[in-house]
């Protein structure tokens, strides 16, 4: 049937884009993220209240109601990166502080970017009964 071939396609790639969250999770908890303890830490915490805030958390093995792919792709990318600074101790014993590199947004960007390239629209030559219909594109 049509209708659960497209609601299959939508929660396949909504769990494809939760599976990529949970993906920065485990990096920045385990620390294979090679960043500093301090940094992975403050991009864990923010990464789990920002997929809170956006309803990003659904218990595993849930139907992922109300969830469309451009809404949930949408919502992975306002996710908020926290801003921080080092301190920096000069030569002279000054202290000032510089502002950390890392940025939580450039990561789920680049991995949001990567499953909008590997994910295709569906054809109805995807499904029996297609030629009735003609050949039109489902995005």
């Amino acid at each position: 049937n049509l209708a659960e071939a497209i609601d299959s396609r939508r929660r396949n790639v909504v769990d494809k884009i939760l599976i990529a969250l949970h993906e920065l999770i485990v990096s920045f908890r385990d620390g294979s993220d090679e960043c500093s303890f301090e940094c992975s830490s403050i991009r864990l915490g923010a990464l789990t209240k920002e997929m809170r805030a956006r309803r990003l958390d659904p218990k595993p093995g849930s139907p992922l109601l109300g969830y469309s792919i451009a809404a949930t792709m949408d919502a992975a990318r306002s996710i908020r990166s926290p801003q921080w600074a080092s301190p920096n101790r000069s030569a002279y014993g000054y202290v000032g502080y510089v502002s950390h590199s890392c940025d939580l947004g450039s990561l789920i960007q680049s991995k949001m970017d990567g499953l909008e390239e590997m994910m295709g629209g569906l054809t109805l030559d995807d499904f029996d009964g297609h030629r009735s219909l003609g050949h039109a594109r489902v995005s």
